[in-house]
């Protein structure tokens, strides 16, 4: 029995750690930053990254990490080569859904050239 309590309880916590996300090639080249990325760069357009799933102990809680890979690799797949950060979202943080476990950024995408 307590061999059954114990994996039950790995699984469910397992079930709690947040997904790893891996960086693709093209992204590297990708700088983020909250600044603007001064002369030479077009914008693009808005952009943002979720990480995280469900709510409560129901899902995956998202981390910065996980989120800001994610942000680089959608900028990268946009054709951007920097992201200004416009504001950040921590799990567990809106106050209209207290649970909430998305870690979110948003920002805007910026393209170097004319």
């Amino acid at each position: 029995m307590r061999i059954v309590l114990a994996v039950s309880a790995w699984v469910l916590l397992a079930g709690c750690a947040p997904t790893l996300v891996q960086l693709n090639s093209r992204a590297e080249r990708v700088t983020v930053s909250k600044e603007n990325p001064g002369p030479g760069f077009k914008e693009i357009g808005p952009i943002s990254a979720s990480h995280g799933e469900g709510n409560g102990v129901i899902g995956r809680k998202g981390t910065y990490e996980g989120a800001y890979t994610l942000l680089k690799n959608k900028a990268a797949d946009m054709g951007a080569d920097h992201v200004m950060i416009l504001n950040i979202v921590e799990a567990d943080s809106n106050p209209n859904d207290p649970g909430d476990n998305h870690f979110v950024i948003r920002g805007v995408a910026y393209r170097k050239g004319p």
